[in-house]
């Protein structure tokens, strides 16, 4: 009785938080490691909020993201998605792109609860003004502590190049992650699913380079998953 009184109250926290942060403008596109199931598919939204962590005078940087995932087979689906750059000075940051991302569970693929779920994938970003190519190495822990609740710990290193294939690897970025994704309802094969995650974030600096300020992201973003197909 105790347990179920915990959890309750830890899953009422989470939606209280989760919801005071959709009405304060902050999202994210953070995903947990847990992947689609085959022919599952996912649609999401999410804004993020990212500040210069030595400059406080520095103008943040506001992005929207729009996302759609679907599932390859057992532990692998693959996404598309683009960011959109919302800043007033968007000229000088020129960080509207579009992604590419494939990512492999390699634990848990039951996601049962209390186990760790372990994932690693691969993303392509381009950017369009000026023109990058982003290539970034995801790892992603996750453990589901209910069927509704998944706190995840996420940690990107990523490449920048002027080619699709990247050729300097001397300073990349790297990007720590911490959050937690709310799922509404169980799993099912007839209705869909939508799901809610924040998070916040710290990088050394927006293109790796050592001479650039380090950031802090804060963000939340929501996504609905399609009825399963077994």
């Amino acid at each position: 009785m105790i347990t179920k009184l915990k959890r309750k109250t830890l899953e009422s926290f989470a939606v209280v938080v989760s919801l005071l942060l959709i009405f304060g403008c902050i999202a994210s596109s953070l995903q947990t490691a847990e992947t689609l199931e085959p022919k599952q598919v996912a649609f999401g939204a999410g804004y993020m909020n990212v500040e210069n962590a030595e400059n406080s005078d520095a103008e943040s940087i506001d992005l929207l993201d729009l996302s759609f995932r679907y599932g390859i087979a057992k532990g692998f689906d693959m996404g598309l998605a683009h960011t959109f750059d919302l800043s007033s000075e968007s000229q000088s940051t020129g960080l509207s792109t579009f992604w590419w991302d494939i990512k492999g569970q390699l634990s848990n693929l039951q996601n049962k609860i209390g186990n760790l779920s372990f994932s690693l994938g691969l993303i392509k970003g381009y950017t369009y003004d000026p023109e990058v190519h982003v290539s970034t190495i995801p790892v992603i822990l996750s453990v589901p502590v209910s069927e509704n609740i998944t706190p995840t710990f996420q940690y990107r290193i990523s490449f920048f190049s002027d080619s699709f294939i990247p050729t300097n690897f001397e300073s990349p970025r790297h990007a720590f992650y911490l959050g937690m994704e709310y799922s509404f309802f169980k799993m099912s094969t007839e209705s869909w699913n939508p799901r809610i995650g924040f998070a916040v974030g710290t990088f050394n600096s927006l293109t790796g380079s050592e001479s650039a300020d380090r950031g802090i992201t804060l963000n939340l973003g929501i996504t609905i998953e399609s009825p399963v197909s077994y």
